[in-house]
């Protein structure tokens, strides 16, 4: 069955927004911020693979040092890169615009922004294949 992308991507617009909300940590100034990220990373982990929805699955996080970053590992389940004709550049603008503007504008991502912390965000189909990854990064840090 073919999804439209408008049904194929619009509930992974709130998915990367509600994940990017709740990575807000609040306590990741007691130690390094790296150290703080890896263990918040590894709590999630720990509970396995989450269903974000019908359609998306987020499967893992991970954590880079230098660059500081999360990276956001998910699977969109109804998704088969060969059967599905995905616009993925309109995807991907789309992604990037929204969860863009959470980080720089949610208070719950302050923390984020104050430790100019990166945000990738990897997708693969159901079989595991690459759709496509992104990027962003705080615009402006709080002082």
């Amino acid at each position: 069955m073919e999804m439209t992308k408008k049904k194929a991507w619009g509930p992974i617009i709130g998915i990367a927004i509600g994940v990017g909300v709740m990575t807000g940590i609040s306590n990741v100034n007691r130690t390094s911020p790296y150290k703080e990220l890896s263990k918040f990373s590894k709590e999630i982990n720990a509970k396995g693979a989450v269903t974000i929805d019908p359609d998306t699955r987020m499967d893992s996080t991970s954590v880079a040092e230098d660059p500081l970053m999360v990276v956001y590992h998910y699977t969109v389940v109804t998704v088969d890169k060969d059967s599905v004709t995905i616009d993925e550049k309109e995807a991907k603008e789309v992604l990037i615009k929204q969860t863009q503007e959470n980080l720089d504008n949610s208070p719950d991502m302050e923390t984020f922004r104050k430790h100019d912390v990166s945000m990738k965000y990897d997708y693969k189909d159901k079989k595991g294949r690459h759709l496509f990854d992104f990027t962003i990064k705080p615009a402006k840090n709080i002082q």
